[in-house]
């Protein structure tokens, strides 16, 4: 266990980016193994095989990774514009409530070819 989680930090950096990453090796090498083998079981235990083709076991650690909100914010942002998340699956990660139009996926089109500028849902326009 990292001696900051028993409040010990005298010979160890307790601010930033070395606590951020010595929380994230103790969730990979220490309690992600525990973790696997215990949804294992209660898989086993809980869901017969129709089940678990429906159904899985899973910890979520998130909220063991919150700390670092810049990290969280960019996976955030890049998950929204490149469309592989939503806004409402970001509120829940962040336990807010779901908005109207919040399940749609977005996509940024600002990279696009210049034969297409000012072109939009098939309809030319004239640009500039």
């Amino acid at each position: 266990m990292p001696s900051f989680l028993i409040n010990d930090t005298e010979k160890s950096t307790s601010w930033g980016t070395g606590l951020e990453q010595t929380n994230l090796a103790f969730l990979t090498y220490t309690i992600r193994p525990y973790l696997t083998r215990w949804e294992a079981t209660v898989a086993d235990a809980l869901l017969n095989k129709t089940d678990r083709r429906r159904y899985f076991i899973e910890h979520n650690v998130e909220g063991l990774l919150r700390a670092d909100s810049a990290a969280r914010a960019a996976f955030y942002s890049s998950g929204l514009q490149n469309g592989w998340t939503t806004v409402n699956e970001v509120r829940r990660k962040e336990n807010l409530p779901p908005i109207a139009g919040g399940d749609e996926a977005h996509v940024q089109s600002n990279m696009i070819l210049l034969d297409l500028l000012g072109q939009m849902n098939g309809n030319q326009t004239t640009s500039p």
